[in-house]
């Protein structure tokens, strides 16, 4: 199993990311800084992915891109156990001063795939 992180650098309000490995369902990222990341815990394979930013379908057109049998353009990417991309956190937890809350993802871990929740905890914890 690979840790593995897919990042959304590019902008918007929500992000949430779909993926061959879940299924295609959606997954929300934490905003980290000014960038939108989600990590998985995935065997060695070929995947594709796609983000969901502001209700619109996005790939990442500096990543490798692929389109299926139904001309959907999806991001691909090789994950091989070589060489770890991430190190392993239980959550991550950022202040997100507009709103004055702290959003937590916390990563359970089924079967192969790592689910995400977003939870928003009060500020003063």
């Amino acid at each position: 199993m690979v840790l593995r992180r897919f990042a959304w650098p590019y902008g918007g309000q929500r992000a949430s990311f779909c993926g061959s490995f879940t299924g295609w369902r959606e997954c929300p990222m934490g905003l980290v800084g000014a960038e939108f990341q989600v990590v998985f815990d995935l065997p060695p394979g070929v995947y594709q992915y796609r983000f969901l930013v502001d209700g619109v379908w996005r790939c990442d057109e500096t990543k490798p891109c692929v389109r299926d049998e139904y001309g959907l353009i999806s991001n691909e990417v090789l994950v091989d156990n070589t060489h770890p991309v991430v190190q392993p956190e239980t959550s991550i937890r950022v202040v997100s001063m507009d709103e004055g809350t702290i959003l937590t993802t916390v990563c359970i871990k089924v079967s192969f795939v790592i689910l995400c929740i977003l939870f928003m905890l009060p500020n003063n914890l």
